[in-house]
């Protein structure tokens, strides 16, 4: 089967697309170094590049009375290179730019902008500084209307291969709190949505993906064949854009996430992280040409697993001879193959499933729970197999340290003890274990029971997708606590299951656990997550570790979540700190749980430090 192509696309913003010539220069550059998918920008700033019904025409072409989107499917097409339309949608004016004019949808509709937190309109902001933008609510039926309609527009008007988005999501946290917001909020929670809300940060999320969900539904309906896709954020963070969910329900074709960074390891850590969360569909990563790192950055998407690379932008490479030699060194060298797409293509998918966040977690004297995702729907299986005791260990087949009671041990590849969990697993016994039942799905998790108390055990799993391709995690041993030790699990500020949003600086006080934590300002849009694996329901005391003082909150927002369920908890962590803090004592499912914190009320400083889940007798 032939490959599905690396895609190569580059975007030409709008003052770059307002002329033929303009138009011209890119798809030329771009046939000469294989550059394959143009993200031309036809809608910015409100208003539209091309002839519209919907939006006002922007001044970048009213005059001329160019369309941007003609020349450019007239130019492209012919060169086998695909035209998406790139709109910004929820952004609609810069604060730099004056005041919009009478017929710019804030002027018809000043209702539609969002709303601060402090009940002011994003109307306000007209001409303040230049780095202010002011956005749409998406919580408004007129808005979404609005902005489905300029997408059939394009996608009906012209043989374009698909429309791509841009700012499609929120400015920050501090926006929206507009009266359709916070009526509606109030109606579903009995109270005012707040900065830093767990509740109203999850309605903003879903507001977004329902924007993206009524494009896409509107797209299939008036052209089939039109892509979606979108320039993206990572998930964390406040701009409330859930991008992986949005490829996990085949909302999007594509995504370019912008990982916009000098740094070599970062940009391939988070191409691997979108990679394991693209829900099979393709990752191009988005790269900041001016960062002068073309080359190498394009060489590093590749190895890390991405479906391809974005560049921004077309005018950048311009700029630089030294830049116009990398794109041609590392893309108009190796010519690309046809693209194909076999969710929409009908083309074989002949790729193995990607795994990620493969753990054993929750291990007791029976019990234990394995956990992983993948990146598109698949089963899973875990097959595992009893390697010895703690007593008599001697005899082990694996050549290594034992894991502690309660811990794993993960060998390198290449490692005499991988290669020894590898052949005692190909040897067995081995007993195969189905963790989740029935559809295939994208995060699995299963309950392991009838272990041996103070065991060591290896243990590897088996990810099918729905087309027969099958990925093998590498394996991992663990030992069981003793006969009678209750379930405890504890996850730690720099533990896997840790996470964090928005602003957090490290703590100099004593007393951490382990040694160390988090602190930020309260009341700010810094939120941390610390996320385990339960391996049996019941009642679990659920506890915090924090260093108090006198300058910390007195309300540290603190939430169990699980299942769609929220249980919120305050602490005052100018107090009792240094030692476990119970929560309290919660009913939880097997599986999935996750503790939240938020930064309360504004005042002081918030702890983030560990967490502790011990199972009640």
């Amino acid at each position: 089967m032939a490959p599905r192509g690396e895609g190569r696309a580059v975007w030409l913003s709008r003052w770059h697309a307002n002329t033929e010539a303009k138009v011209a220069r890119c798809v030329d550059y771009m046939v000469a170094n294989e550059l394959n998918i143009l993200l031309i920008q036809t809608f910015g700033s409100g208003q539209a590049l091309h002839p519209s019904t919907v939006a006002p025409r922007s001044g970048l072409t009213e005059a001329s009375g160019f369309d941007p989107l003609e020349a450019a499917v007239r130019l492209a097409a012919p060169h086998g290179i695909e035209v998406h339309a790139w709109i910004n949608a929820l952004q609609v004016w810069s604060t730099g730019a004056g005041t919009p004019s009478a017929d710019h949808p804030l002027r018809v509709h000043p209702e539609w902008a969002m709303v601060s937190s402090s009940g002011q309109s994003m109307t306000a902001l007209y001409g303040r500084t230049p780095s202010t933008h002011v956005f749409l609510c998406p919580a408004r039926d007129e808005v979404r209307r609005f902005l489905r309609d300029l997408s059939v527009e394009i996608a009906t008007g012209y043989p374009v291969d698909g429309v791509h988005l841009d700012y499609i999501r929120y400015p920050s946290g501090s926006y929206c709190f507009c009266s359709v917001h916070t009526s509606r909020f109030r109606a579903v929670h009995g109270r005012d949505p707040r900065v830093g809300d767990p509740a109203f940060d999850a309605w903003r999320y879903d507001d977004v993906t329902q924007l993206v969900r009524e494009i896409k539904d509107d797209l299939a309906a008036a052209s089939p064949d039109a892509q979606l896709s979108a320039a993206t954020f990572p998930r964390l963070g406040d701009k409330f854009q859930d991008g992986p969910r949005w490829m996990r329900e085949g909302l999007l074709d594509f995504v370019c996430p912008m990982i916009y960074t000098r740094d070599d390891d970062a940009l391939r850590a988070r191409v691997r992280d979108w990679s394991a969360i693209s829900g099979g569909r393709d990752v191009y990563a988005g790269i900041m040409v001016p960062f002068d790192r073309v080359a190498s950055q394009i060489r590093v998407a590749r190895e890390a697993g991405a479906e391809g690379v974005a560049l921004f932008s077309f005018p950048d490479i311009m700029a630089e001879p030294s830049r116009q030699a990398d794109v041609a060194a590392e893309l108009g060298a190796a010519p690309t193959t046809p693209l194909r797409r076999p969710w929409r293509d009908g083309t074989p998918d002949d790729e193995a499933p990607v795994t990620s966040g493969f753990e054993v977690a929750g291990i007791g004297s029976t019990v234990a729970v394995a956990a992983l995702s993948t990146d598109e729907r698949a089963t899973v299986r875990v097959e595992i197999v009893e390697l010895g005791s703690l007593t008599g260990a001697s005899g082990s087949t694996v050549p290594a340290v034992f894991p502690a009671p309660g811990g794993i041990i993960a060998p390198s590849a290449g490692s005499p003890e991988r290669a020894a969990l590898i052949a005692a697993l190909d040897a067995g016994p081995t007993r195969t274990v189905t963790p989740i039942a029935g559809a295939a799905g994208f995060d699995h998790v299963g309950t392991i029971t009838g272990l041996r108390p103070s065991a060591v055990h290896a243990l590897r799993v088996i990810a099918t997708d729905l087309s027969g391709n099958v990925a093998v995690t590498a394996p991992v041993a663990f030992t069981t606590t003793a006969a009678g030790v209750g379930l405890e699990v504890e996850v730690d500020d720099g533990d896997p299951g840790f996470a964090t949003r928005g602003s957090w600086a490290s703590g100099s006080s004593a007393g951490g656990r382990h040694g160390d934590y988090l602190f930020a300002t309260a009341g700010s849009s810094a939120r941390a997550e610390w996320t385990t694996f339960l391996a049996e329901g019941g009642d679990w005391e659920v506890s915090v570790w924090y260093v108090a003082g006198t300058n910390r909150t007195g309300a540290a927002a603190f939430a169990v979540v699980q299942n769609g369920r929220t249980i919120e908890a305050a602490v005052d962590q100018r107090r009792d700190g240094r030692q476990w803090r119970s929560l309290g004592s919660f009913p939880l499912d097997p599986g999935r749980v996750a503790v939240t914190l938020a930064g309360g009320a504004p005042g002081g400083v918030v702890i983030a430090d560990a967490v502790r889940f011990r199972k009640v007798p």
